[in-house]
Formats: C-alpha cells, structure tokens, sequence
C-alpha cells in the first residue's frame, strides 16, 4: 500500500468515526442539554420568580449547557431551548405542579392531565411559632457565640477565587430548635423557592416515617410500581427504596448521559411518577 493511500483510508476513518461521535452526540447529549436548559429555566422563572436573564447567567452558563439557547414564553408559561437548532425541548409550567417536560406525550395531553391538589390550609402561619409557623421568639441560649456563628454565614457568601463558584444563595442555621442566624444572596429571602435537588430525599424520608406513625404505610410491603409485579422488582420494598439497596442497575453520573440525566431531562419516566 502507498503511503498516500495509507493517509487517505487513516483520514478517512478518522472522519467516519468523528461523523459517528457527532450522531451519537446529537442523538444522546444534545437532548439531554436541551432538556435541562428548558426545565431548569421553566421552574426557576415560572415558580421561583427569577429574570430568565438571572437564570441564564448564574445557572445555565457552564460547559456544554452554555451551549443552548433558551427562551421564555409568558403567554403559554413554557420555556424552550434549543442547541445549534437540534434537540428542540419545552417545558411547560402547571399550577401546583410546578414545570414538567413535554416528552413522549403530546403537550395538549400534558396540559389536559388532572390531578386531586391538596389544598393548603387556611391558617395564620405568622402566629404559629417557627418550624411550624413563621413566628419567631427572642434567642435565648447561654454560651452561644454569635460573633463566631456570623463569621461563618459571612464566609459562606464569599467566592474563593475571581470566578464565582460557591454562589451561595441562602443559609439558616438552627440550633436547638432556633434559627440562630440567617442571611440571603441579593434577590433571594425567606419565602423564595428554590431547587432543593437531593434535600427532596430527607423531606420524603420525613413524610413517610410520619405515615408510618399514623398506621397508614408499612415500608416492607412491595412497592406500589404496577410495572414491576410481573417481575423480580416485585420483591422491592419501600424500604429498598428508602435506604438505596433495591438492586437496581443505577448509574447516577450527571456529567453526560447516564440512567440519571436520560430520567431528568430526556426520556419520559418522571411523567409517569405524577
């Protein structure tokens, strides 16, 4: 073989695996990067109350999710996001329900979806004392060294370096079941809702030991996923669940696809959870 033909055929094949790393990006990385631009800005707008331009800047600017490009539509309540014109998602945003994915229904069945919404109670949360209420008593605990305890709020709000990494955006330290000290980035306060990630896990965990106190759950009964009772996952209790040690296959990598990112923002798994 020539050594012109060697370098063609090597040019070549690096041009048809570099065509086939681009297809795979396309059709796995690219939804999922679409798919996180639009929820994200869905919910931190539409629930949270923030400028998308805010959001854009302090939430969607990194790496690879940077390279979306995302809009708001209040007429619709949605958001949608795009990447180099592939991967079009939207996210459309229900009262009560926050903002879901349009994905694998249409957006018209998802608009028409209904759901029985408790009804949050009509009471007076500032007379009721804090956690239950937002009522607030005088701190009164000996020994407590608030000099020290605001040092430590301070330095959470400040970057290690000239770019902002930290972006703390509020702490609230309790100590013996008083908030002792609290302090919120510019733009947020005490009712601003924000994402609370893998804290959902800990307030789940809380709501169902307190069924379990009130008799109305047993964590060791299967649980109740219609698609696992024909299989071995019917042998998977709440418990399971609770404590991670289902057996499942699970990869939860958020860097590129992965179980985790296809359930989040690509494939239609957490629909079926509403």
């Amino acid at each position: 073989m020539s050594k012109k033909k060697l370098i063609f055929r090597t040019l070549a094949l690096g041009s048809l695996l570099s065509m086939g790393y681009g297809i795979f990006f396309i059709g796995t990385a690219l939804p999922i990067i679409s798919g996180y631009n639009a929820k994200i800005l869905c919910s931190c707008v539409m629930v949270t109350g923030r400028s998308a331009d805010d959001v854009i800047q302090n939430e969607l600017s990194s790496a690879l999710i940077s390279l979306a490009r995302s809009e708001v539509n209040f007429n619709d309540s949605s958001a949608t996001s795009e990447v180099f014109g592939f991967a079009k998602r939207k996210a459309i945003y229900r009262k009560g329900l926050g903002c879901t994915l349009v994905n694998e229904i249409t957006e018209e069945e998802l608009r028409n979806q209904r759901f029985n919404l408790a009804q949050r109670p009509a009471i007076n949360q500032d007379s009721i004392l804090w956690p239950s209420g937002n009522l607030f008593t005088e701190i009164s605990i000996e020994g407590l060294d608030f000099e020290k305890v605001n040092k430590v709020v301070e330095e959470a709000f400040e970057e290690p370096g000239e770019e902002k990494t930290r972006r703390t955006r509020a702490i609230l330290i309790v100590y013996r079941n008083q908030v002792i000290a609290e302090k919120y980035a510019k733009g947020y306060g005490p009712h601003t809702k924000m994402m609370g990630w893998s804290m959902a896990k800990s307030i789940t965990n809380a709501m169902t030991g307190i069924l379990v106190k009130q008799g109305k759950l047993s964590i060791h009964e299967p649980a109740p996923i219609s698609e696992w009772e024909n299989d071995e996952r019917s042998k998977i209790t709440l418990h399971h669940l609770l404590q991670a040690s289902s057996g499942l296959d699970w990869e939860e990598i958020y860097a590129g696809p992965s179980d985790a990112t296809n359930m989040l923002f690509k494939n239609g798994m957490l629909e079926s959870l509403l």
